[in-house]
């Protein structure tokens, strides 16, 4: 008898110890990244911290290849029903995954949560990362694009350092000087974050309707406004001073003194001034003398918490209230050179000197005056990639703008056209006036056949 009862004492420490152990078992999530290099570095240096402070949550960083390769992975995984839990994202990534109601709105994780608040962002962001009324995602960060110089070859060619163009009828002159001991005037990377500068700084957009954000847009008007487009473009195929480079490519040419300017993201001024061998400064980009005034499209990113299990949703708020911290979202501008989206580590850098010991920072928060939002659309993806293939011909000197741009808005307006018929869009579109409510009446009268 003596020995059943030690026998049972022991099986029932045991199963108390394994399911303890069980249950202290930390939970596993997926963050899928499209960053690379530095900022990738950076921010596995975050989760990294995150790992040591608490032993509840661990993270599995994963690259999923850059920007819009990242999004298309994780949509993959999701249709397979390998749901990541965290992944960063731009606009044209917002409608498509609200839509399909795979994100965790944001606002809820803030409103469970009495020790964060919302109330810290500029209201610039909160609009930005708002769809159909609802606040969906994290802002991680804002970035604008910048002019990064080459400051011993400018000055060896006598150019003011202090006084750099701030028009394009300025910028040709100077790129044609420093040209003379340079590969390149100016590089950029073919991509839609520049596309875009040059159509924005003609006060131009690629949807209709605001961008999609004063109702659901129907038609692209990417060819209108297209004096930025042919200046800039121009620059390679008429006037030889620039290279549009594949991505991957522009760093190594800049850090390699084989060009005197490039064109980057604030994201990147980091990363410019820790591996360039020479000084470099930043300045505003270029803008047109008929427009008047700069117009920027503000490159802010968000993380999207995707629908899993309720323990996993919570581990990743975990995660992301931590992260939202004044001091992680401080720590995150120094080290990376970011905008922050938060107004209180805005201040905590004020108050530290950080804007006084690097000027160039507080050029870059000046720049965030003049962006302008991103576009808002369920098939904003599709519209995304069709303005790029569009519009690199006339950039690649293969094409006239209008020539090269025509094709790209039929095909854009074809993808519009059929989201329409797909929603049962049977009125005239200018007819309607409430596109909220519109759309509610619309998925009202679906669910009641």
């Amino acid at each position: 008898m003596k020995k059943v009862i030690i026998t049972i004492l022991i099986v029932s420490f045991l199963l108390t110890f394994n399911s303890s152990a069980v249950a202290n078992d930390p939970v596993e999530l997926t963050f899928v990244t499209g960053w690379s290099g530095h900022i990738y570095e950076v921010f596995e240096g975050f989760i990294e911290d995150f790992h040591e402070k608490q032993d509840d949550v661990r993270i599995d960083l994963i690259y999923g290849g850059a920007e819009m390769h990242a999004g298309q992975k994780v949509q993959a995984m999701i249709a397979s029903g390998d749901t990541p839990d965290m992944h960063e994202i731009g606009a044209q990534y917002l409608a498509t995954f609200a839509d399909a109601d795979v994100i965790v709105p944001m606002e809820e994780h803030f409103e469970n949560d009495p020790d964060s608040s919302m109330d810290d962002f500029y209201d610039s962001q909160i609009h930005a990362w708002t769809y159909d009324d609802t606040f969906y995602t994290m802002p991680m960060y804002a970035s604008v694009p910048v002019w990064a110089i080459n400051v011993d070859m400018f000055e060896e060619k006598g150019i003011d350092t202090e006084n750099l163009p701030e028009t394009w009828d300025e910028l040709l002159p100077v790129l044609e000087t420093v040209q003379e001991d340079a590969g390149y005037g100016l590089i950029f990377t073919r991509t839609l974050w520049y596309y875009r500068v040059f159509l924005k700084q003609d006060g131009g957009n690629m949807l209709n309707m605001d961008g999609g954000r004063a109702g659901l847009a129907t038609e692209a008007i990417f060819d209108q406004n297209i004096e930025g487009l042919r200046f800039w473009s121009s620059l390679q195929a008429e006037h030889e001073v620039a290279s549009y480079l594949p991505r991957g490519q522009q760093t190594a040419v800049f850090f390699g003194e084989q060009a005197a300017s490039a064109l980057m993201s604030t994201s990147a001024s980091e990363e410019y001034l820790i591996e360039s061998d020479f000084e470099v400064k930043f300045a505003p980009i270029p803008y047109s003398p008929d427009y008047g005034e700069q117009r920027l499209p503000m490159g802010s990113i968000s993380i999207a918490n995707f629908r899993t299990t309720p323990e996993r949703e919570a581990a990743s708020w975990e995660f992301l209230s931590w992260l939202h911290e004044p001091e992680q979202r401080a720590r995150w501008v120094m080290e990376v050179g970011n905008q922050s989206p938060s107004r209180v580590a805005a201040e905590m850098l004020e108050e530290e000197g950080f804007f006084e010991e690097y000027p160039h920072q507080q050029m870059f928060a000046d720049q965030l005056e003049y962006t302008v939002v991103d576009p808002l659309h369920p098939r904003f993806s599709d519209i995304y990639n069709i303005f790029v293939d569009s519009v690199e011909p006339a950039f690649l000197g293969e094409l006239d703008i209008e020539t090269s741009i025509a094709s790209g808005k039929e095909e854009a307006d074809r993808v519009l056209q059929n989201y329409l018929e797909e929603i049962g869009v049977e009125e005239d579109v200018e007819d309607i006036e409430d596109w909220e409510k519109y759309i509610e009446e619309l998925e009202d009268a679906e669910n009641n056949e």
